[in-house]
């Protein structure tokens, strides 16, 4: 179980910290990972590799640390996959958000419909089946593809990073691609974006014309 874990952490983080997909994540060997610089290179042939390139990504700190800990314990050919995903790696994740409190498992009757739980979980009436409910309260579904769009969404919340970092990072040919679909934008951000504006009147002049603020 705990290989099982660290296992499924390693490929978790290779799509948060990266941002590949997941067919991407499954293709990396460890002749793809550079121990020594901190970098992971993709590769024209992998399956998922949308714009057929050969480029060199930096790993974040945590993720190269934890790659060299990893290859530790796993060694082997460089050619050997860094992570398997398979079917039974995509039912453990299901089973990971629950056990985050990120996911919850419903019960359902004869008919799909939803079985009322008390307030230990409990089921009024014995489930036909369990189903695992990955939505969030906007509606939108988590699943391993989240944690991509996780990745664009930190990294243009990052002080000081440009939008052009951004689109090469997520590799990109349109940034409209980038910022429209990967980049998710919150109220509170949006909020402290604007409020860290300089203000358009300097305060010599805002003291000197209290009214000039009101035409500002």
């Amino acid at each position: 179980m705990a290989e099982k874990g660290a296992h499924n952490v390693v490929a978790y983080r290779l799509m948060l910290e990266v941002g590949l997909r997941r067919s991407e994540a499954a293709s990396v060997t460890w002749n793809d990972i550079d121990l020594e610089e901190g970098t992971l290179s993709t590769r024209p042939a992998w399956k998922g590799n949308k714009n057929g390139r050969e480029e060199t990504l930096p790993l974040t700190p945590g993720l190269h640390d934890a790659l060299r800990r990893w290859r530790l314990r796993r060694p082997g050919p460089a050619t050997n996959r860094v992570v398997k995903i398979t079917y039974r790696f995509l039912d453990g994740f299901y089973e990971d958000l629950v056990a985050a409190g990120i996911a919850r498992r419903v019960p359902l009757d004869e008919l799909g419909d939803v079985i009322p739980q008390d307030r230990n979980g409990k089921p009024e009436r014995e489930p036909a089946e369990w189903i695992i409910d990955t939505r969030d309260g906007s509606g939108r579904v988590l699943d391993l593809h989240a944690l991509r769009h996780t990745f664009g969404t930190r990294l243009g919340a990052t002080p000081g990073i440009d939008p052009k970092s951004v689109q090469t990072l997520m590799r990109h040919s349109d940034a409209r691609l980038t910022f429209g679909v990967y980049v998710h934008s919150d109220k509170g951000r949006l909020k402290a974006a604007v409020s860290a504006l300089p203000p358009v009147v300097p305060d010599v002049i805002r003291a000197e014309s209290p009214n000039c603020a009101k035409l500002a």
